[in-house]
């Protein structure tokens, strides 16, 4: 009889593989919220702002696990529920660290909360989520894709990156599909910033500050790393571009500290634009309050 962690990784791997295609040509707008760690009123906040200003919403990993000792259980499950009423929608969730924590035993956190363990593998089990999301030059990540893995995994098993620029976005969009085919992929695994055996963290644990290193050609967007760290209250925090020809590269901060921003990405013209919280609150009025969720503990 297959366990659950089999059954999970069966069921989350089917969903994956139907939906991470490269969309060529989008000509829309895009709003791109970090890790919300159980934030129900700030996702509420930023899918209302997308739906008021015809965005497509991308979220991009880290629905559970709050790092607010003032956001509990209730809170982390109100956000799943939100997730979960928004299937048909066109919203787009990626696979954080601690998402997957609940749904592969063998990716634990060091903040996996057991007593809720079961409440939140059913919830996030139905969440259609994706691994990376491209759209032309863009890759958006949950930790963010480093040149120092791909160096990393180019000595293992002998490839090479594109030399051309132009070639380089469809092929990484080719090499992530055959890549994030298995749970037990490279790409899921924590490097030695994080307390891994790997050199470099893959997509869903890559340290901004110890192991980022932009890929050359492309965009990218990403969460998971604390940039309010860096000094000051910064919601998005820019790398510095290594040359004229470098990509653009934002991480965007845990709503649980600093300045809680989103990020407006515009295909039409290939601008960025952030969205401070203050105006993604006054885009709609927030509901009185969210529905009570119904907790059974593991």
């Amino acid at each position: 009889m297959a366990s659950d962690t089999q059954e999970h990784e069966k069921s989350v791997m089917g969903i994956h593989s139907d939906l991470m295609n490269l969309n060529s040509v989008s000509q829309m707008k895009y709003l791109f919220a970090g890790d919300i760690h159980g934030n129900v009123s700030f996702l509420d906040d930023a899918i209302r702002y997308a739906e008021r200003h015809n965005c497509r919403f991308v979220q991009t990993g880290d629905l559970v696990d709050s790092h607010d000792p003032l956001t509990g259980p209730k809170q982390q499950l109100q956000v799943l529920d939100l997730v979960c009423s928004r299937h048909g929608s066109s919203d787009i969730y990626l696979a954080g660290n601690h998402d997957l924590s609940y749904l592969w035993d063998h990716l634990r956190c060091s903040s996996y909360q057991k007593s809720h363990a079961e409440a939140f593998r059913d919830r996030l089990s139905t969440i259609p989520f994706r691994y990376f999301f491209m759209v032309n030059d863009l890759l958006v990540t949950h930790a963010g894709l480093s040149l120092r893995f791909l160096k990393d995994q180019s000595r293992v098993y002998g490839f090479s990156l594109p030399d051309s620029p132009q070639e380089t976005a469809s092929w990484l969009q080719a090499w992530l599909r055959e890549h994030t085919a298995s749970p037990w992929s490279d790409l899921f695994q924590p490097g030695a910033a994080r307390g891994g055996m790997m050199p470099t963290g893959g997509i869903t644990w890559c340290d901004y500050f110890e192991e980022f290193e932009p890929v050359p050609s492309i965009h990218q967007i990403f969460g998971h790393s604390v940039t309010s760290w860096a000094g000051g209250l910064r919601g998005i925090l820019e790398h510095p571009p290594a040359n004229s020809a470098s990509g653009r590269n934002f991480a965007i901060d845990n709503v649980s500290y600093g300045r809680r921003e989103t990020l407006l990405y515009d295909d039409r013209d290939r601008s960025f634009r952030i969205i401070t919280h203050r105006e993604l609150r006054e885009s709609a009025p927030r509901p009185a309050a969210f529905p009570e969720p119904e907790i059974r503990l593991s």
